[in-house]
């Protein structure tokens, strides 16, 4: 795509060497930067997302591809907010497509978003597909993965299954991986803002992980 070109030319005039090695560092140097912070990325791309909103969504799906393969980060932003855009239209099949955004470059920065705004609107579309995915990725080896069958719920607020809720949260409970504790906790929170006392109920019965605990009961005990 021609403005995609138009974008690449802008971000790199806009490259900032030292704030792209602090923001390498904060992700562990994982991947590479620009060094363009957040209001300004937006301002540079922002007059793309409004132009992709007239193309259909496999065009858009492929824009999000071409920007999930470049090497700097900001790129992965850019694509994940054309997914925000444009989540409605995720089509049942897509469930394999954000696995595999999932799975390529993952780190909490993507995949938070992705869980929570692309498996998450894509559930609520596709209820009855739920489970399936659910089984596959809970049972997988990629925490990734499993971190998003907790936290998928996240925006549900009052229409939050709180049984899957549960039963994603006792799968995990015992790991050790610290960003499966931290997302039980996440997730738990998000829901006590709408039913504290059932996370409160929740949690004295499930013998959660300190980490876990501390973090779904934080909002509560502030109160």
């Amino acid at each position: 795509m021609d403005i995609t070109v138009q974008v690449e030319s802008l971000m790199e005039k806009q490259a900032h060497a030292p704030t792209a090695e602090q923001m390498a560092a904060y992700m562990k140097n994982q991947f590479d930067f620009y060094g363009i912070k957040r209001p300004l990325l937006l301002s540079i791309y922002k007059p793309f997302l409004n132009e992709l909103q007239s193309y259909s969504w496999e065009d858009k799906k492929r824009c999000i591809d071409w920007c999930w393969e470049k090497p700097q980060r900001e790129w992965q932003y850019l694509a994940l907010d054309i997914l925000i855009r444009n989540r409605n239209q995720l089509t049942l099949k897509d469930i394999d497509w954000l696995e595999w955004l999932i799975r390529t470059q993952p780190w909490w920065d993507t995949v938070d978003t992705i869980g929570s705004y692309g498996v998450g609107t894509w559930a609520s579309l596709y209820p009855k597909a739920v489970g399936k995915f659910l089984k596959k990725w809970t049972e997988s080896d990629h925490m990734w993965l499993q971190r998003c069958t907790i936290i998928y719920q996240l925006k549900y607020k009052e229409n939050t299954d709180v049984q899957v809720l549960f039963t994603q949260c006792d799968c995990f409970k015992s790991s050790k991986e610290f960003f499966l504790r931290k997302a039980i906790g996440w997730a738990l929170r998000a829901y006590a803002d709408v039913n504290a006392k059932a996370v409160v109920n929740y949690v004295k019965k499930a013998r959660l992980q300190p980490l876990s605990e501390k973090e779904a009961l934080r909002k509560v005990i502030s109160k």
